[in-house]
């Protein structure tokens, strides 16, 4: 069984949460494309400012 790799992919290198669920000092919202090199699809994944998660439709990727 070959090891599946997911690769995280955003300008943004932390995102830390307030203890009210909040991003703290977020100006915008943050996303992160999670990509499966295994079955060649991505996913973004968009954190809000105010700690709200949600995922985008599927899209294509791959990486060497």
């Amino acid at each position: 069984v070959t090891p599946q790799k997911i690769k995280l992919t955003s300008s943004v290198t932390s995102v830390i949460f307030t203890p009210a669920g909040m991003v703290k000092d977020a100006t915008t919202d943050t996303s992160f494309v999670l990509c499966s090199n295994a079955v060649g699809i991505s996913k973004t994944v968009t954190i809000s400012r105010t700690g709200m998660v949600s995922l985008a439709t599927d899209g294509t990727c791959s990486w060497s």
